[in-house]
């Protein structure tokens, strides 16, 4: 089944929207009108008895349509009515309004009744002559809801007629707006398209400022990740190519050798042996970065280890690595995670430290931080940021795949890792995100 177009969905949406809002309103118009619709009724008879008064004869007097009357002498006990009266009363109501009107104290008093089935609206007016001629004469002036309901006919048509115009005004603009939203994503579509056929390089782009402008801000920032990605993920590959083809090749070029009998077997195998631990070191730490970047980090615990203990098990085997003074103070302290990761974690630190020592490392821990300094030459200011990229380049060379295993390894904990210039040489810091001092 095919899905509904936007347009059409937000079309629907308004238009139900609109009826219901009509309707809605519409009633409680009407409602709230009811008393103004009341009020003009009694104000329509209160104006028709006043020009019956004033006129000399009411049988020549022509009625406003819908409205009757009663005439009542009271000393006399005698009324006369509108010829149309029967079409509102029988006589037993005629009566009935008389006799209220006798015992009515007010010169003017409205009344609403339902009389025989049928809503009457009626006022009673007691008017008085000069020098008291025509004393206590009464006039009823009365009606049907007829007078109402053609009142709520034309305020309820006025309000068809204006709900139809809003309508109408408001679904072009409904209308015009869809279409822009409409064109905008079919846009946005189109760069998507392109952009998955040449491998990222179509620039997203949008004058929109509103959530699909965020939108497409957060697409353009996840192209350019996605493209430094595969920057990244080139550079890797290469290096990669680079690191194992080397050994290989030293291997290969004294296997040569000795078969054809320029060098001895003795030289051979040293060489050998030299190149395949190099060889087994870089695909260790090739496999263990790529294990690290599938792990599961939400749905896994960690447990605790004693990086204190750890540290002193590890420098025991680099006093005989280097002729650097490895100075530590140690406290008691244990971070989160497993023990062989962080003992991988360290021994890449440790192997850029005494790599490029002159005299010193230091390693420093407590609660909070755990640091590494060595005396050797500062890094480039702006490799900084970058050293703990995969095989990022250096002034001289690249720094391989261990710092990169440093970085995942601790935010894969929960902490954070950096290098700085210190003093008269570098220093490396691990800290808790969450207890780090900026």
């Amino acid at each position: 089944m095919k899905k509904a177009g936007l347009s059409l969905q937000i079309t629907m949406v308004f238009l139900v929207a609109f009826i219901l809002t009509s309707v809605l309103l519409g009633v409680l118009i009407t409602r709230r009108l009811d008393n103004v619709y009341e009020n003009n009724v009694f104000e329509s008879l209160e104006a028709e008895g006043k020009a019956l008064k004033q006129s000399q004869r009411k049988t020549d007097y022509p009625l406003s349509e819908n409205i009757a009357y009663i005439s009542y002498i009271s000393k006399e006990l005698l009324f006369d009515t509108s010829g149309n009266i029967g079409d509102f009363l029988d006589e037993n109501a005629v009566k009935l309004l008389i006799n209220k009107a006798a015992v009515q104290e007010d010169s003017s008093k409205r009344y609403v009744n339902t009389v025989n089935g049928k809503v009457i609206y009626y006022v009673i007016l007691h008017y008085q002559g000069f020098f008291d001629i025509q004393k206590d004469d009464v006039l009823i002036v009365l009606t049907d809801d007829t007078m109402k309901m053609k009142m709520v006919r034309e305020t309820t048509l006025q309000i068809l007629f204006v709900s139809l115009i809003s309508f109408v005004l408001g679904y072009l603009i409904i209308l015009f707006w869809v279409s822009r939203l409409v064109s905008d994503t079919k846009k946005i579509t189109g760069f998507l398209n392109k952009m998955g056929d040449n491998h990222y390089k179509t620039e997203v782009i949008t004058k929109r400022k509103d959530e699909i402008g965020d939108l497409v801000e957060h697409i353009e920032i996840m192209r350019n990740k996605i493209i430094r990605n595969e920057k990244q993920k080139q550079e890797i590959i290469q290096g990669i190519s680079h690191d194992l083809k080397t050994p290989i090749a030293i291997i290969q070029s004294y296997a040569e050798a000795l078969r054809d009998g320029m060098c001895e077997a003795k030289e051979v195998a040293a060489i050998t042996e030299k190149e395949s631990k190099r060889l087994n070191d870089k695909v260790t730490k090739l496999l263990h970065l790529t294990r690290l970047n599938y792990v599961d980090v939400k749905n896994r615990s960690f447990g605790s280890v004693r990086i204190d203990q750890l540290l002193n098990d590890l420098i025991i085997s680099y006093h005989y690595q280097t002729e650097a003074d490895i100075e530590m103070n140690l406290s008691e302290v244990s971070f989160t995670g497993d023990k062989e990761s962080w003992l991988i974690a360290i021994e890449n630190i440790m192997d850029n430290a005494i790599r490029y020592a002159k005299t010193k490392v230091r390693i420093e821990l407590n609660e909070n931080e755990l640091s590494i300094y060595n005396d050797g030459s500062h890094i480039d200011e702006r490799q900084l940021t970058n050293i703990f990229n995969a095989y990022e380049k250096s002034v001289d060379g690249k720094f391989g795949l261990g710092l990169s295993i440093v970085k995942r390894t601790v935010e894969m904990f929960g902490y954070h890792v950096e290098a700085n210039n210190f003093d008269d040489g570098v220093i490396f810091k691990i800290s808790n995100v969450e207890k780090r001092v900026i």
